[in-house]
């Protein structure tokens, strides 16, 4: 093993790692960014003046260990997210093999007890987001305010891992304070108590200290040991040479309910001794930062001094915590020495678009959007991805009609006396599912969730009516009979090869099983399980029991427990240790399921309950997360009005992502510029975030500027034809085209006039009813006026691309190109091709050696990263110049995909499709289709 693993080397590796990122070479440095013949002098000064360099180091190994650390150096780049400026720390990644991060990254694999829990590249991920984070915080913060940034991960993608990675980090660098904010349910809060004890203590590297409340407020309660804290209690020590960190390194750690009497005790708590107040370097977390903390009171917008604004308890004090006040809202004698505040969430929109005044919890330091693992199923994986051809869905989702919706309704107050057909086969699949798994012999939990209301009593009308189903159907044969009908329907539906198409960057793609064991092989087992239909059972002695063949029912809210019987046990909890088999859990439930709580082996889910904030839906979404051993085995039974909304939340999903992305690209921070957020009128009274949680958002009149649309729904009819002869007559009206340099399969017109394009072409082009661009187009028709007015895009590329190898041809004036592939939907009865441009298409109109060197360089790395090809083209010399892609698309062709989610078209006319592409910046004039925060002066 290497000698310069040990914390003794850390600040030399500090010092190298400050040196590459300030752009020195890896050789400048073998020479300490000096001369030749002054580098031993520098090596002499940074040993002994400085002391930076060990001791036990000769000159003459430095060029050695510079090699070395070579080798597992991570440089810090803006590679996740936007910041108010370049890092402020150099920490190089913690590779002493008793140090907090190493040991929980051995954890994770598995290093200490044979138990993989992520894959290396996932755990890699973990790595490069926590340290992207670490040096974008503060160890002092007393002369320049606290930091403030926001971490953006899917649903269910591990954000909880990359949190504790970035503690046992930050734990590492001293610091010794760690606040987790967690919800507003004390179950969920208890939750992640225990999964940051269970692999902090797993993990090991520093003394952990999981504090906890107790009803005096002067002190808190070590959970392992029941020893009480008062502040002057704390041993704030900092890491030395040569010591085992973990026989003397103290490191405290306290998950805290957002609840106004528990903030105000930590507070106070937190300043009951001014000295070691002073000493604290405290990271604060906030999970599921938009629940709670937010300020749901109504502003004043035309407010501008914020000690005027009124707010709500809980932000009050969440707000007063991180900037160093005590529990009444004063400033303290002693602040904090360091105060990070980092908030966590899936669904940023509130926390971008409430309020961005000085001393509230916007993120001005940094945002950070933690990349998805090729190993997670997201929506874009389930649900298809209307900007990524290569992601057209998985064929798991299962329709729920509306008038099962309304026979929902009959059980939550007792009037229907058995389930809805779709509900019954949902039941049925999560059988058979379960059957596979135990027959294959997995041994942890299997659950099915059950998510339709808010309600309460509707979770005790369903379980109650789920219950007496499964009571009294189970001995007539008839769950057994349509556990098989349901079984033969779906097992074909999803395989090894379908799902290599739908999600062809899949990590795990050889190592998923394809075996579907006959029916009469299950059956016995789903007969074993039905014999049984229990809940979890309580002794006197408080401990939980679990049948090994049943069917284990629960309800999870707030009065389950409270209402159950004794000896039952009617809330979600797992076995602690395996089992023989695989125990089967079904889970009924409203907040808490919508909330943080995790269900472990979820292969089945019925979801009926609505919502029309899109912060809130997504985070129902319990069935995203990793799948990995049960990826065929899936299903998700939900109304199609639901699956719309998720498709259309993909899209804004990718849309903030992409706008990160060129926030990076331009070197712009959210302190500068907030992000802004993609609304949409597909769905009526759709909203991003309730309106209370979004009092800061102002409307962005720019949307048309940098960005593209395109028609993918047509009426199979009549004006399929029409607007063959529209596109036709518009195109020899433009005169000759050329053949384009970097397309050989597209003809382009330069620098057409903009009144043909529109006049010609755009105004008599019919644009199917059921399209959403039907409502934008005249907005946008107008927009465009407004630009010309101005003197802004009067000239427009225009470009017929097609398909060299197309058996047929489109012929139009002295142009010949090949008419395009394209398959449509199988759902709807219109014809839906999903998306109509391929991705590079969009830079068919660029004359290669008329770039500059720079351009070209930018050109190359854009042609093979595919990467912002909607804003390179700024970039490219085209910011003023709109782009009209046409294309013809053969009525004759299309494929049958393997998930049975397309078929060929076979319309009546060939049909012409056309994409706009607005290049440039915002204008400043436009059609409100986001929202933004508005930053004050």
């Amino acid at each position: 093993m290497s000698r310069y693993v040990s914390q003794e080397y850390a600040a030399c590796k500090e010092w190298v790692s400050k040196k590459i990122n300030e752009g020195f070479s890896w050789n400048d440095v073998k020479f300490l960014c000096v001369s030749q013949e002054s580098a031993k002098n520098e090596f002499v000064n940074l040993q002994e003046e400085e002391q930076i360099i060990p001791f036990n180091m000769e000159f003459d190994e430095w060029p050695a260990f510079v090699d070395e650390y070579h080798n597992t150096f991570m440089q810090i780049g803006d590679l996740y997210g936007i910041s108010s400026g370049p890092a402020g720390n150099t920490f190089p990644v913690p590779t002493d093999p008793s140090s907090p991060w190493t040991k929980y990254k051995k954890y994770l694999i598995g290093q200490y007890d044979g138990k993989r829990r992520m894959s290396d590249a996932a755990v890699s991920e973990i790595e490069k987001n926590s340290y992207w984070i670490l040096n974008h915080l503060s160890r002092d913060t007393r002369g320049t305010g606290p930091i403030k940034g926001l971490v953006m991960g899917s649903v269910q993608s591990g954000k909880t891992a990359n949190m504790i990675g970035l503690v046992t980090m930050a734990a590492y660098y001293d610091w010794n304070f760690i606040i987790v904010l967690s919800g507003t349910i004390d179950n969920l809060r208890l939750q992640t108590r225990d999964r940051f004890k269970k692999d902090l203590s797993m993990s090991g590297g520093a003394v952990w200290h999981i504090l906890d409340k107790t009803g005096n407020p002067d002190y808190m309660k070590d959970i392992e040991n029941g020893n009480l804290y008062m502040t002057e209690n704390l041993s704030l020590n900092l890491f030395q040479a040569g010591r085992q960190h973990n026989q003397w390194l103290h490191r405290y750690v306290t998950v805290c309910l957002k609840n106004s009497t528990r903030l105000r005790n930590l507070i106070k708590w937190l300043h009951a001794d001014a000295a070691k107040a002073a000493r604290l370097r405290i990271l604060v977390i906030d999970d599921e930062a938009d629940q709670a903390g937010v300020n749901t009171r109504k502003m004043d917008r035309s407010e501008t001094d914020e000690e005027l604004i009124e707010r709500t308890a809980v932000n009050q004090l969440i707000i007063d915590l991180v900037n160093g006040k005590d529990e009444e809202g004063a400033p303290t004698k002693s602040p904090f020495q360091a105060m990070n505040y980092i908030s966590f969430t899936a669904t940023p929109y509130a926390n971008v678009l409430n309020e961005a005044f000085g001393s509230s919890l916007y993120p001005k330091d940094f945002i950070c959007s933690l990349p998805e693992s090729k190993e997670y199923f997201g929506a874009k994986v389930i649900f298809g991805s209307a900007n990524d051809e290569r992601y057209p869905g998985l064929d798991i989702v299962r329709n729920v009609p509306e008038k099962e919706l309304r026979d929902l309704k009959l059980l939550y107050d007792g009037s229907a006396f058995t389930l809805p057909d779709e509900f019954k086969k949902s039941i049925c699949w999560f059988l058979c599912a379960a059957a596979v798994f135990r027959l294959r012999g997995r041994k942890s939990p299997i659950s099915m969730l059950i998510h339709t209301t808010a309600l309460q009593n509707g979770h005790f009308g369903e379980y109650e009516v789920l219950k007496a189903w499964l009571e009294r159907e189970r001995s007539t044969g008839r769950i057994l009979s349509l556990c098989e009908s349901i079984y033969e329907e779906e097992k074909g539906r999803l395989t090894p090869e379908i799902l290599r198409e739908c999600y062809p960057d899949y990590a795990a793609l050889d190592e998923v099983d394809g075996s579907f064991p006959e029916f009469g092989s299950i059956q016995s087992e789903i007969s074993l399980l039905l014999s049984d239909i229990r809940n979890i059972m309580m002794g006197d002695d408080k401990k939980l029991s679990y049948g090994e063949d049943a069917i284990h029912l629960c309800v999870d809210n707030c009065k389950a427990n409270r209402v159950a019987e004794d000896g039952i046990y009617m809330r979600i909890v797992y076995p602690e240790e395996p089992m023989n088999k695989a125990p089967v859990f079904i889970v009924m439930g409203g907040s808490t399921l919508a909330r943080g709580l995790t269900l472990e082996g979820l292969v089945c889910t019925y979801f009926g309950r609505n919502t029309n904030q899109a912060d809130t839906l997504m985070q129902m979404a319990r069935w995203f997360g990793y799948r990995k051993g049960y990826e065929l085995l899936q299903r998700i039974w939900m109304p199609e009005a639901i699956k719309d909304k998720f498709i259309l939340l993909e899209e804004i999903d990718e849309k903030l992502k992409s706008e990160f992305e060129d926030f990076m690209r331009k070197g712009k921070s959210p302190a500068q510029f907030g992000p802004r957020i993609m609304t949409s009128s597909k769905i009526a009274r759709f909203l991003l975030t309730s309106k209370n949680k979004s009092q800061n958002a102002v409307e962005c009149e720019f949307d048309f500027s940098g960005d593209s649309y395109e028609t993918t729904k047509f009426e199979d009819s009549e004006v399929l034809a029409d607007n063959i002869a529209v596109a036709e007559k518009f195109i020899k009206k433009i005169g000759p085209a050329s053949v384009s340099k970097v397309n050989g399969s597209a003809y382009v017109w330069y620098a057409v006039d903009a009144n043909s394009v529109i006049s010609d072409f755009l105004e008599k082009y019919k644009i199917f009813d059921c399209s959403a661009l039907s409502k934008d187009f005249p907005i946008f028709l107008n927009w465009l006026g407004q630009m010309n007015a101005d003197g802004k895009y009067l000239k427009w590329n225009v470009a017929v691309v097609g398909d060299q190898a197309a058996p047929s041809k489109w012929n139009v004036g002295e142009i010949s190109v090949g008419k395009i592939e394209r398959s449509k939907k199988t759902d709807p009865s219109y014809i839906d091709i999903g998306s109509l441009r391929s991705g590079l298409d969009a830079l068919c109109d660029v004359i290669p050696e008329n770039l500059t060197p720079e351009q070209q360089a930018l050109f190359r790395e854009t042609i093979r990263t595919r990467k912002q090809i909607i804003f390179v083209r700024g970039d490219l010399g085209l910011e003023d110049t709109p782009l009209l892609l046409l294309y013809c698309i053969d009525k004759e062709r299309g494929k049958e995909t393997p998930a049975g989610k397309k078929t060929k078209l076979n319309s009546k006319y060939d049909i012409i499709g056309f994409s706009i592409i607005i290049s440039g910046e915002p204008s400043g004039k436009g059609h409100v289709k986001a929202v933004s925060v508005r930053l004050p002066k």
